[in-house]
């Protein structure tokens, strides 16, 4: 799934929308460098604090545990719709095919169907899902980074994501469970 200027600026602005609402919570919080605080902030927000880097085409990438194992670096997409792993990691974590008809995934330069596999658990950001079906793609090289999966919005949908750059950590917690209105207030 090649990933094209175009793509990028599409992801860059459904992160801004997605989190405008988070990042005027998150910044209204204390944000004291402590270590109490930010413990303070996370149990606050319902979430958690980890890290995160940026590639040189300005793209995010976490790391998560697939099955207890990990990490693994997983590119952060909202533009694609179903999360997905590599096939090196399939082979990895001897996974095998669900056996089931193929995916179809829409990517930026091409579509097509792909296999798929089952991870019994996913874990990112202290959010852990279990029995998540993966599209498995074949070649995990971005632009000379080696990646082992996309978190795509099947899983990021249900998340609040808030990034802060100078420190180079994310704020991942649930969406919460009021409206926009109320949110504003």
């Amino acid at each position: 799934m090649a990933i094209s200027k175009r793509h990028i600026w599409i992801v860059f602005l459904i992160l801004i929308i997605g989190i405008g609402n988070s990042l005027t919570a998150y910044s209204n919080t204390n944000q004291a460098n402590t270590n109490n605080s930010r413990q303070k902030q996370t149990n606050e927000l319902h979430g958690s604090i980890i890290d995160f880097k940026r590639l040189k085409g300005g793209q995010y990438t976490v790391n998560l545990r697939l099955n207890g194992q990990g990490p693994f670096v997983f590119l952060i997409d909202t533009a694609a719709t179903r999360s997905c792993i590599y096939s090196h990691v399939k082979t990895n974590l001897n996974l095998q095919l669900t056996g089931d008809k193929l995916s179809f995934i829409n990517g930026i330069t091409a579509s097509r169907y792909r296999p798929t596999t089952i991870i019994n658990e996913l874990e990112f950001a202290g959010q852990k899902y279990k029995d998540r079906k993966l599209v498995v793609l074949q070649s995990g090289n971005f632009n000379g980074e080696v990646l082992d999966g996309i978190l795509g919005i099947d899983i990021l949908s249900k998340l609040v994501l808030s990034f802060n750059h100078r420190e180079a950590k994310l704020f991942v917690g649930q969406k919460p469970d009021i409206s926009k209105k109320e949110l504003r207030r």
